[in-house]
């Protein structure tokens, strides 16, 4: 199977989860910028705690899959604000890590923040890396994308917010988004969070969500 198929199902699988929370619109605007990692240097070895941003959420690990050396992965860590609880039962080679805050549902729809990782053979550059990831999830027909550069405990990133293509009959909702890209032994690793609710304007979940991608942690293997 090659990272192309792989991206996809990623995606697909991070759209799926939001099936229930945010319909579809018709038009796409993409404004992301690539960021330029450190010239000279693989982008994951210069990544570092002290570069994260700190948050006053406790922060949990976000495991490996079921028989993985956790020592040849990046070291993921996600904020989790009170009342926020891990789903395990999505846990995949795709889908790292479920959270969800039942005390903030409306109309029987729960916030869920979702985080994705893949891998692939070979150093991709940060504008390779986001450049296929936008067409990867236009393809999937989302909307309304957009994103712009940032970084993520010192890794090049991207962050914002878009709509789900997904059919329902509730009014379009938007889903926030973080992105990071880290190579490291030769092989370039891409995590993303996304964080969705249907009430996004609930002051509760915009400070759980804020905290989530803020706080949200990817360190080069070996850092636990």
């Amino acid at each position: 199977m090659d990272s192309r198929t792989v991206r996809r199902r990623v995606l697909a699988a991070t759209a799926v989860l939001a099936a229930t929370l945010v319909p579809s619109c018709t038009r796409v605007v993409d404004d992301a910028r690539a960021v330029a990692a450190v010239p000279g240097a693989p982008f994951g070895s210069y990544a570092s705690a002290d570069a994260c941003t700190p948050v006053d959420s406790e922060l949990a690990d976000v495991p490996p899959p079921r028989g993985a050396a956790a020592d040849i992965e990046p070291v993921l860590r996600i904020p989790r604000p009170e009342g926020w609880k891990r789903v395990t039962a999505l846990d995949s080679g795709a889908i790292r890590y479920v959270m969800r805050n039942e005390g903030l549902a409306t109309g029987g729809i729960t916030p869920t923040a979702v985080v994705t990782l893949e891998s692939h053979r070979g150093e991709l550059s940060p504008r390779e890396f986001f450049a296929d990831q936008r067409r990867q999830v236009m393809q999937l027909g989302v909307t309304d994308l957009t994103l712009t550069d940032t970084t993520l405990c010192g890794l090049p990133a991207v962050r914002g917010h878009y709509m789900s293509p997904l059919l329902g009959t509730a009014a379009p909702r938007r889903a926030d988004l973080l992105s990071a890209v880290m190579v490291s032994e030769g092989t370039t690793y891409g995590v993303a969070v996304t964080v969705q609710s249907a009430d996004e304007r609930d002051p509760e979940y915009q400070r759980d969500s804020a905290q989530i991608l803020d706080g949200f942690q990817m360190l080069p293997p070996g850092s636990r």
